[in-house]
């Protein structure tokens, strides 16, 4: 079975794969809301549901939790996606106003883990969207490429042409990792228009998920290694980025969107 389910405290059941967390529900229940709705690879009456940020604006809170300088990491990764990608495409915005109120609106929350981790929920959730991070396992890369998770971006060798580009190693794999490169991404994306991209910010190493030292995944190319990539976006990571947020769809930030019900909170 790919992955395995988790329920968290509101009663919301998650398909978790690796670092991935998909909302999961019933196939029967209204998929209105989603951007993307992904058959459930381990029960065909459920489905995972994708959604992105309307608008391209992501709001965020930051656990009081981590270290100022931890928190100003988390600050400056997002802040490289966004010049990365371009505030014409996405914006993160604090969710919090000027006058000190919190949104009631559904906002990324970046919490610190309990252990050693580094995960999160893939798109926006219906309530809150967590991405979870420990100081000492979760350097400025890899925050990247969690929040990456969370506006909706797959692993890159969950591509369906992945094996067009890669060779999988199975037998040098724990059997229990196996599901990790399950293929995911089989919903309508945009991003699929683009090139496979083996250097990806979101694309594992040949040695991740090694159960002997030997290599998990080799190019298909030319059989090398493929170097792991958890220091910055390439050209292609941003391009997929502006394919899920095309401009067209950015709207102008303001602060009414923090509390599209006429309620905040203090």
């Amino acid at each position: 079975m790919p992955g395995h389910i988790e329920t968290d405290d509101d009663g919301t059941e998650y398909l978790v794969i690796d670092d991935m967390m998909f909302p999961r529900s019933p196939i029967s229940q209204s998929s209105s809301q989603a951007d993307q709705v992904i058959a459930d690879p381990n029960n065909p009456n459920y489905k995972l549901d994708l959604k992105f940020w309307p608008g391209g604006i992501i709001f965020y809170n930051i656990d009081p939790a981590f270290s100022l300088d931890y928190s100003n990491e988390i600050l400056n990764a997002m802040q490289k996606i966004e010049e990365n990608v371009g505030k014409n495409h996405l914006e993160f915005k604090r969710a919090k106003t000027s006058s000190g109120t919190i949104c009631r609106k559904g906002y990324l929350f970046v919490k610190r883990a309990s252990k050693r981790q580094c995960r999160a929920q893939v798109g926006m959730s219906v309530k809150h969207t967590y991405v979870w991070l420990h100081p000492d396992a979760c350097p400025f890369g890899t925050i990247q490429h969690e929040i990456l998770h969370a506006l909706g971006r797959y692993h890159e060798q969950c591509r369906p042409d992945r094996d067009k580009y890669v060779t999988l190693l199975p037998q040098n794999m724990a059997a229990y990792e196996c599901a990790n490169y399950y293929i995911t991404m089989d919903g309508p994306d945009p991003s699929l228009k683009l090139t496979y991209d083996s250097a990806s910010i979101m694309h594992y190493g040949s040695c991740h998920f090694s159960c002997n030292g030997a290599y998990t995944m080799i190019k298909k190319s030319d059989g090398s290694k493929i170097e792991p990539n958890r220091q910055s976006m390439t050209k292609l990571d941003v391009d997929k980025m502006r394919a899920l947020y095309p401009k067209e769809f950015k709207v102008p930030y303001s602060e009414s969107m923090c509390a599209e019900d006429g309620v905040v909170e203090k």
